[in-house]
């Protein structure tokens, strides 16, 4: 500010002096404006001279501005208008502009100061002018205005020429004239306030010219000094070598660079991704590529691609399907979306996620007609069908075209096969065997043709059409590759079961015993033990007893599951052949050992016939007894009596066989037995002179049986015909009319038994319960083992698993076959695993282990729920076993849920690496098994958020999200990407927030 007393000495000094003038001076010079003004107004009211009234009413003027006064502005502007010709009018520009300028009111500032005539100012006064204005119009982003200023004093000896260069040199650095900035900028270098700033402007202006050569040298002479910041030029020298593709020396500078900078910008880590990448330093390159890729730019999608090619490198094609995922999808660049298109099938395939790997294939054809690789994405998509889960796809595909080429056939022919193994394993056996057909009708691949004839006949065999599954088998034994496979000794044993089956027993002989002969000498004994017993029971049937025993003696030796019915059976074979006491010690030793067996009263009725049949009546009385007392649901139980009272007669004791006959006829009329019955009991009624009784028993006989049936049949049939065809509503309206018409019929009870069916059918549990029920307290029905299932299974369902538990044990008791028994001890199993009884659920996953063998299924759920229970216990270490061991060989639902239980323990023990290994498997060889899939995929996210991958995180949540059939799973997806996203922002908000202005040129895929 210039010195207002200095400025008025001569007029001051020269004339009168003015004290109160005077005053007013020194206190503007001390900037004491309040004082100032108050002092310069009183002396406007006393003075007569205009002139310094003039100067007076200016220092009010600018004491008002100086004091914020909201005057101030206004008295300046009106001295100026009413004193165009006083000095002062040129002087409160210049004063008005440099106190905006001061204040950063940088647009007041130039409007003022331009108005400034500077030939009035000192040299000084014009330079300041002159650089307040540039700065003014820079700081407003008026380059050009500020620029002409900056030129016009920055080559002067002032003391704003080094700050105008600077400025200029930015400026100019903006606008892209690159040469004149170089110039400046060196220039304002020399100033010591710009030696630690101007180096990395210069730096950036050889970078933006490409001189990256110098560039280097530029950095190399900064770097030598200490004024400068390392971190910016260890990232400028990078940055040029990577332009000059010199991998290794950008790499060195960028490790200075991140040493100094732990959490470098998006565009840094794409860089130091790509230079590891070049140099084959791959943990680096995905480190950093990870960070950088994203769908949001060409960095991201760069990143992404360039990721996709290091997974592959490091053999991770899981993680690169999700890399080449994102770059298929951007809308950036159509080239890198094309090659991510491609390498997104190709990883797909490689992974034999064939539905998948289908998908991108048929989508790669259809987007990109014209590419390199569509001719060998057309062979892959061909491939992929062949090695395709998706078996209706595959089959629907090649059954659309117009042609089948040598490939297609073989294609169809593995498809249409794997898809009725599929149907074969869901138990619908009438549409496994059209795909079996199929599969034959292109024979060309020898062991596809060899297993699909053999699974051909087993859905024959378990629809008990055993006719039409001979030939089946046959065709293996008769070709010269099925004979010799392990097929062939699989269609062997079929084959014998067929025969057998269809009372063909010296044909199923010929099968079993060739192949127990082969299995003799075998560690792996397969089904042997079975055979041994088929064996025996066709020499038994054909009446050879002494080569039948011999059999049912090896089977006892091999000690397995059915040795209580060997030693049954032994026992049979040595009655028939004379040896009573040897053939009531087999009896014995079934009753005594085997209480739960379901051959326990065959074994007690059998040594009561013997006893029979041998005349020891007392003995023969005594062993039905027990029968009926031990086992009262036993179906063998009205036979006991009739036996019984036979013995009873025999033993004269009359009385006690009329009370066995009446209790038959009274319980099991509709029985068979009951019409074999009646003569004997008419007889002893006569010996007792009690003739007159046996009317009341006939007439209970014929009103449970009557002579006319023709009307009750047809009513019975109709029924029966709309069960059959799935008409349940109408088929309970047909049979309940029916037991309310025909009550006492023989079929009244069986009625009962199809109304409960069909509300079981129709899913109406509890109303088929109560009929259910309801046969159990009659105790009428002959199939009750089939009735206690149902009640069991709905008990299960319901989830009163204490409910379901006795049912169950029943079941296991009244079974007639070793289905039922399995499915008793598999209900068991499942209904104490879900009370939380894990010892229970062991014990009878074992049991089915040793003596289940009913199917490959059942010993797969054993072996799965022995994991479940250790893992519900907390023994990580046989959990796992056990999960291992069903996995080496189920290949069904049990094998599924085991993958994915093993993977889940690996995840919660912080195996992530493992659990992620564990998943892979479980989406490769378990496709066909969707909630496990979609379950999988769900916990493989939380593997890589555990990992803090939140790039394969979000890339597998997206994936579920567009491609997933379930919405319970999608849900899931979506609820969980939240969180990754969450997770991955506030990771990278950790980074560098403002990232370098530079722009680095894209390579082109091609060009690597």
């Amino acid at each position: 500010m210039l010195s207002f007393s200095g400025q008025a000495q001569n007029s001051l000094y020269q004339k009168e002096e003015n004290a109160l003038y005077r005053k007013g001076l020194e206190l503007l010079d001390k900037s004491n404006y309040t004082a100032a003004r108050e002092v310069f107004e009183e002396y406007i009211e006393q003075s007569d001279n205009d002139i310094k009234k003039a100067n007076a009413e200016y220092y009010i003027a600018f004491c008002a501005l100086n004091l914020y006064n909201p005057d101030g502005e206004k008295l300046i502007s009106d001295f100026i208008q009413e004193n165009e010709h006083n000095p002062r009018a040129s002087s409160a520009y210049y004063d008005l502009g440099n106190f905006y300028f001061s204040q950063g009111s940088h647009k007041k500032a130039i409007e003022y100061l331009s108005k400034v005539k500077l030939s009035d100012l000192s040299l000084k006064e014009r330079d300041e002018t002159r650089f307040k204005l540039g700065y003014s119009h820079f700081a407003r982003q008026e380059f050009d205005d500020a620029l002409r200023y900056f030129n016009a004093i920055k080559n002067g000896d002032n003391p704003y020429s080094a700050a105008s260069s600077y400025y200029a040199g930015f400026v100019e650095y903006e606008k892209g004239d690159y040469n004149e900035a170089v110039t400046d900028l060196r220039r304002a270098e020399k100033n010591d306030s710009y030696k630690a700033v101007v180096p990395g402007m210069i730096a950036k202006v050889y970078y933006k010219q490409k001189k990256y050569e110098e560039l280097i040298q530029y950095s190399s002479k900064v770097l030598a000094s200490s004024n400068v910041s390392q971190t910016d030029f260890y990232l400028l020298t990078a940055d040029a070598y990577f332009n000059l593709e010199k991998y290794d020396k950008a790499s060195e500078f960028y490790d200075k660079y991140t040493d100094k900078l732990r959490n470098p910008p998006i565009d840094v880590r794409y860089r130091i991704g790509y230079a590891n990448y070049r140099l084959g330093n791959n943990e680096v390159a995905i480190t950093n590529l990870k960070q950088s890729a994203s769908e949001k730019d060409s960095i991201g999608i760069y990143s992404s691609y360039y990721l996709g090619i290091l997974y592959l490198k490091e053999g991770n094609k899981l993680y690169a399907l999700t890399a080449f995922d994102n770059t298929r999808k951007n809308q950036i660049n159509k080239q890198l979306r094309e090659e991510g298109a491609y390498q997104y099938g190709k990883v797909n395939y490689d992974l034999e996620r064939s539905e998948e790997a289908i998908h991108a294939f048929e989508d790669f054809i259809q987007t990109y007609p014209n590419s390199k690789h569509y001719d060998e994405v057309n062979d892959l998509l061909s491939a992929s069908y062949l090695n395709s889960n998706n078996y209706n796809l595959a089959i629907d595909h090649i059954e659309k075209m117009n042609f089948m080429n040598e490939s297609l056939k073989k294609v169809y022919q593995k498809a249409t096969f794997f898809k009725g193994a599929e149907l074969f394993n869901q138990g619908d056996y009438p549409q496994a065997v059209s795909y079996f057909e199929k599969s034959l009708r292109y024979p060309l691949n020898q062991e596809f043709k060899a297993q699909a004839n053999l699974w051909m006949a087993e859905a024959y065999s378990v629809g008990q059409k055993y006719e039409e599954a001979i030939p089946y088998y046959r065709a293996i034994i008769n070709d010269s590759y099925g004979k010799n496979s392990q097929y062939g000794l699989k269609a062997r044993y079929g084959l014998g079961y067929a025969y057998y089956n269809t009372k063909k027993y010296n044909e199923a002989l010929q099968q079993f015993s060739a192949y127990v002969n082969v299995l003799e000498n075998s560690t792996d004994k397969q089904y042997y033990d079975d055979a041994l017993l088929r064996v025996a029971d066709c020499y038994y049937v054909s009446k050879r007893y002494k080569d039948a025993l011999t059999y049912y003696q090896r089977a006892v030796r091999y000690n397995k599951a059915d040795n209580d019915y060997a030693h049954l059976q032994a026992g049979i074979v040595m009655g028939l052949m004379d040896n009573v006491e040897g053939a009531k010690e087999e009896y014995d030793y079934v009753i005594k050992n085997y209480p739960q067996s379901r051959y326990y009263d065959d074994a007690m009725f059998e040594k009561g016939q013997l006893s029979f049949q041998k005349g020891q009546y007392k003995e023969a009385v005594q062993d039905f007894t027990n029968l009926i007392a031990k086992k009262p649901s036993s179906p063998l139980v009205p036979y006991a009596y009739m036996r019984r009272a036979s013995s009873n007669y025999n033993l004269q004791e009359y009385d006690k066989s009329i009370d066995d006959y009446e209790t038959i006829l009274e319980k099991y009329v509709s029985h068979s037995v009951a019409k074999e019955v009646l003569l004997p009991l008419q007889d002893v009624l006569n010996m007792q002179s009690r003739a007159s009784e046996f009317d009341k028993y006939l007439a209970l006989y014929k009103r449970a049986n009557p002579e006319t049936k023709g009307l009750e049949n047809v009513e019975y049939e109709t029924a029966r015909n709309q069960y059959f065809n799935q008409g349940y509503k109408r088929a309970i309206e047909l049979f309940s009319e029916y037991v309310k018409n025909y009550p006492d019929n023989a079929n009244a009870v069986e009625a009962k038994y199809y109304i409960a069916e069909s509300y079981y059918r129709l899913n109406d549990y509890e109303t088929a319960l109560q009929v259910y029920n309801k046969l159990l307290s009659d105790g009428e029905f002959n199939q009750m083992s089939r009735v206690v299932d149902r009640v069991a299974e709905i008990e299960y369902k319901s989830g009163r698993y204490e409910n379901a538990v006795y049912f169950y044990y029943k079941l296991v008791a009244t079974a007639n076959t070793k289905k039922e028994q399995y499915y008793g001890w598999a209900g068991l199993m499942e209904s104490y695993y879900n009370m939380g009884e894990y010892d229970s659920t062991r014990h009878y996953a074992n049991v089915i282990l040793e003596r289940g063998n009913v199917n490959i299924s059942s010993q797969n759920k054993a072996s799965l729920y022995l994991g479940k229970a250790a893992y519900a216990k907390g023994d990580i270490e046989t959990a796992k076993d056990e999960f291992i061991n069903t996995l080496n060989t189920a290949k069904d639902g049990n094998g599924a849920e085991a993958q994915y239980l093993l993977a889940k323990i690996f995840y919660e023990t912080k195996n992530y690496q493992q659990s992620i290994e564990s998943l892979i498997d479980l989406n490769q060889n378990f496709t066909a098994y969707q909630v496990w899939v979609g379950k999988s995929f769900l916990l493989l996210a939380d593997n890589y958020i555990a990992l803090k991958d939140y790039f394969q995180a979000k890339g597998t949540l997206n994936s579920i999200i567009d491609n997933f059939p379930l919405e319970s799973v999608k849900d899931q997806a979506r609820e969980k990407l939240k969180k990754v996203k969450e997770l991955d922002a506030e990771e990278k908000s950790k980074s560098t927030e403002q990232a370098d202005s530079l722009t680095i040129d894209m390579k082109d895929v091609d060009n690597q």
